[in-house]
Protein backbone atom coordinates (compact mmCIF):
# COMPACT_ATOMS: atom_id res chain seq x y z
CA UNK A 1 0.00 0.00 0.00
CA UNK A 2 0.92 3.46 -0.70
CA UNK A 3 0.56 6.03 1.70
CA UNK A 4 1.34 9.99 1.54
CA UNK A 5 1.51 11.89 4.68
CA UNK A 6 0.83 15.83 4.85
CA UNK A 7 1.61 17.89 7.06
CA UNK A 8 1.04 21.73 8.04
CA UNK A 9 3.26 22.51 10.89
CA UNK A 10 4.01 25.86 12.74
CA UNK A 11 5.79 24.37 15.84
CA UNK A 12 7.28 21.34 14.63
CA UNK A 13 4.43 19.93 16.92
CA UNK A 14 2.52 18.61 13.88
CA UNK A 15 5.93 17.98 11.83
CA UNK A 16 6.58 15.64 14.78
CA UNK A 17 3.57 13.90 14.71
CA UNK A 18 3.34 13.30 10.46
CA UNK A 19 7.21 11.91 10.95
CA UNK A 20 6.18 9.54 13.99
CA UNK A 21 3.06 8.75 11.72
CA UNK A 22 5.11 8.14 8.76
CA UNK A 23 7.83 5.74 10.57
CA UNK A 24 4.73 3.62 11.89
CA UNK A 25 3.28 2.97 8.71
CA UNK A 26 7.18 2.16 6.93
CA UNK A 27 7.52 0.45 9.48
CA UNK A 28 4.85 -1.54 8.92
CA UNK A 29 5.94 -2.21 5.41
CA UNK A 30 3.95 0.03 3.40
CA UNK A 31 5.51 3.26 0.82
CA UNK A 32 5.46 5.96 2.72
CA UNK A 33 5.53 9.72 1.02
CA UNK A 34 5.99 12.55 3.94
CA UNK A 35 5.42 16.20 3.08
CA UNK A 36 5.30 19.72 4.39
CA UNK A 37 2.04 21.10 2.30
CA UNK A 38 4.85 24.22 0.73
CA UNK A 39 6.42 21.37 -0.94
CA UNK A 40 4.35 18.01 -1.58
CA UNK A 41 5.51 15.52 -3.89
CA UNK A 42 2.55 15.55 -6.55
CA UNK A 43 3.91 12.07 -7.97
CA UNK A 44 3.54 10.16 -4.45
CA UNK A 45 0.31 11.50 -4.05
CA UNK A 46 -1.20 10.94 -7.00
CA UNK A 47 0.18 7.65 -6.45
CA UNK A 48 -1.40 7.05 -3.05
CA UNK A 49 -3.98 4.28 -1.96
CA UNK A 50 -4.11 6.80 1.71
CA UNK A 51 -4.07 9.97 2.42
CA UNK A 52 -2.83 11.10 5.55
CA UNK A 53 -3.25 14.82 6.25
CA UNK A 54 -2.58 17.01 9.31
CA UNK A 55 -2.31 20.73 10.55
CA UNK A 56 -2.00 22.37 14.16
CA UNK A 57 -5.26 24.20 16.23
CA UNK A 58 -5.28 27.70 16.41
CA UNK A 59 -7.72 29.40 17.97
CA UNK A 60 -8.65 30.91 21.63
CA UNK A 61 -8.08 28.37 24.67
CA UNK A 62 -12.00 28.05 25.00
CA UNK A 63 -13.50 28.68 22.03
CA UNK A 64 -12.75 29.41 18.67
CA UNK A 65 -10.77 26.77 17.81
CA UNK A 66 -9.94 25.93 14.19
CA UNK A 67 -7.13 24.60 11.16
CA UNK A 68 -4.20 26.43 12.02
CA UNK A 69 -2.86 28.21 8.56
CA UNK A 70 -6.64 26.82 7.26
CA UNK A 71 -5.88 29.60 4.48
CA UNK A 72 -2.50 28.05 3.67
CA UNK A 73 -3.54 24.28 3.18
CA UNK A 74 -6.53 25.36 1.24
CA UNK A 75 -4.21 26.81 -1.05
CA UNK A 76 -1.65 24.26 -0.62
CA UNK A 77 -3.50 21.08 -0.79
CA UNK A 78 -4.11 19.87 -4.34
CA UNK A 79 -7.74 18.25 -5.50
CA UNK A 80 -7.51 14.29 -3.50
CA UNK A 81 -9.58 13.07 -6.42
CA UNK A 82 -11.86 11.09 -3.85
CA UNK A 83 -8.92 9.56 -1.91
CA UNK A 84 -9.50 7.69 0.93
CA UNK A 85 -8.12 10.04 3.82
CA UNK A 86 -7.12 10.07 7.79
CA UNK A 87 -6.64 13.44 9.15
CA UNK A 88 -5.02 14.45 12.43
CA UNK A 89 -4.62 17.49 14.02
CA UNK A 90 -2.42 18.19 17.26
CA UNK A 91 -3.19 20.98 20.10
CA UNK A 92 -1.44 22.16 23.17
CA UNK A 93 -4.46 23.28 25.20
CA UNK A 94 -7.70 22.22 23.96
CA UNK A 95 -8.35 21.10 20.90
CA UNK A 96 -11.99 21.55 20.80
CA UNK A 97 -14.05 20.50 17.91
CA UNK A 98 -11.13 21.02 15.32
CA UNK A 99 -11.52 18.04 13.48
CA UNK A 100 -15.10 19.47 11.97
CA UNK A 101 -13.97 21.85 10.19
CA UNK A 102 -10.63 20.57 9.43
CA UNK A 103 -12.85 17.76 7.35
CA UNK A 104 -14.92 20.06 5.74
CA UNK A 105 -11.46 21.71 4.53
CA UNK A 106 -10.61 18.32 3.83
CA UNK A 107 -13.76 17.33 2.03
CA UNK A 108 -13.61 20.19 -0.04
CA UNK A 109 -10.59 19.48 -1.67
CA UNK A 110 -12.52 16.51 -2.93
CA UNK A 111 -11.13 14.01 0.16
CA UNK A 112 -13.03 10.89 1.70
CA UNK A 113 -12.74 11.18 5.21
CA UNK A 114 -13.07 8.32 6.70
CA UNK A 115 -11.47 9.16 10.35
CA UNK A 116 -9.11 11.98 12.41
CA UNK A 117 -7.70 12.41 15.47
CA UNK A 118 -6.51 14.90 17.87
CA UNK A 119 -2.86 14.32 19.41
CA UNK A 120 -1.83 16.44 22.56
CA UNK A 121 1.30 17.51 21.78
CA UNK A 122 2.77 15.73 25.15
CA UNK A 123 1.42 12.41 24.20
CA UNK A 124 2.85 12.76 20.63
CA UNK A 125 5.98 9.66 20.68
CA UNK A 126 2.68 7.00 21.92
CA UNK A 127 -0.40 8.75 20.44
CA UNK A 128 1.12 9.39 16.83
CA UNK A 129 2.39 5.98 16.03
CA UNK A 130 -0.72 4.33 17.95
CA UNK A 131 -2.35 6.41 14.97
CA UNK A 132 -0.02 5.32 12.07
CA UNK A 133 -1.26 1.39 13.77
CA UNK A 134 -5.17 2.22 13.21
CA UNK A 135 -4.65 4.02 9.80
CA UNK A 136 -3.18 0.91 8.45
CA UNK A 137 -5.47 -1.50 10.11
CA UNK A 138 -8.35 0.54 9.31
CA UNK A 139 -6.97 0.91 5.50
CA UNK A 140 -6.66 -3.12 5.31
CA UNK A 141 -9.95 -3.59 6.79
CA UNK A 142 -11.72 -1.70 3.95
CA UNK A 143 -9.38 -3.52 1.52
CA UNK A 144 -7.19 -0.42 0.41
CA UNK A 145 -3.95 -2.30 0.79
CA UNK A 146 -5.30 -4.23 -3.15
CA UNK A 147 -4.89 -7.51 -1.37
CA UNK A 148 -8.78 -8.97 -2.95
CA UNK A 149 -7.79 -11.76 -0.23
CA UNK A 150 -8.95 -9.80 2.18
CA UNK A 151 -12.38 -9.37 3.05
CA UNK A 152 -13.61 -5.60 2.96
CA UNK A 153 -15.44 -4.22 5.90
CA UNK A 154 -15.32 -0.21 6.64
CA UNK A 155 -13.24 0.48 9.97
CA UNK A 156 -12.69 3.63 11.64
CA UNK A 157 -9.36 4.49 13.48
CA UNK A 158 -10.33 4.62 17.69
CA UNK A 159 -11.25 7.53 19.34
CA UNK A 160 -8.24 8.66 21.79
CA UNK A 161 -9.23 8.33 25.64
CA UNK A 162 -9.13 11.66 27.37
CA UNK A 163 -6.26 12.25 29.04
CA UNK A 164 -6.14 15.25 31.96
CA UNK A 165 -4.11 18.25 30.87
CA UNK A 166 -2.70 19.29 34.22
CA UNK A 167 -2.10 23.00 33.68
CA UNK A 168 -6.05 23.71 33.14
CA UNK A 169 -8.64 23.39 36.08
CA UNK A 170 -12.15 22.25 34.41
CA UNK A 171 -14.61 23.89 36.49
CA UNK A 172 -17.69 21.49 36.30
CA UNK A 173 -20.91 23.62 36.76
CA UNK A 174 -23.59 21.01 37.48
CA UNK A 175 -26.87 23.27 37.55
CA UNK A 176 -27.33 21.21 41.23
CA UNK A 177 -27.70 22.39 44.82
CA UNK A 178 -24.82 21.39 46.93
CA UNK A 179 -26.04 17.98 49.25
CA UNK A 180 -24.33 19.24 51.69
CA UNK A 181 -25.24 23.13 52.37
CA UNK A 182 -28.90 23.19 54.54
CA UNK A 183 -31.26 25.26 54.15
CA UNK A 184 -32.43 27.08 58.18
CA UNK A 185 -36.21 28.55 58.28
CA UNK A 186 -37.01 31.12 60.31
CA UNK A 187 -39.00 31.47 62.96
Amino acid sequence: MKVSVIYESRTGNTAKAAGLIAQRIAERGHAVALSATDSIDLKALAEADVVVVGTWTDGAILFGQRPGSGGALARNLPDLWDKPTFSFVTYAVRAGNVLKPFRTLLESKGAKVLGGLELHRRHLDTDAPDFGDAVVDAAIADGLDGDPSRPRHRTLPPRPRPRPTPDIATPVASGRRDPHRHRTRGT
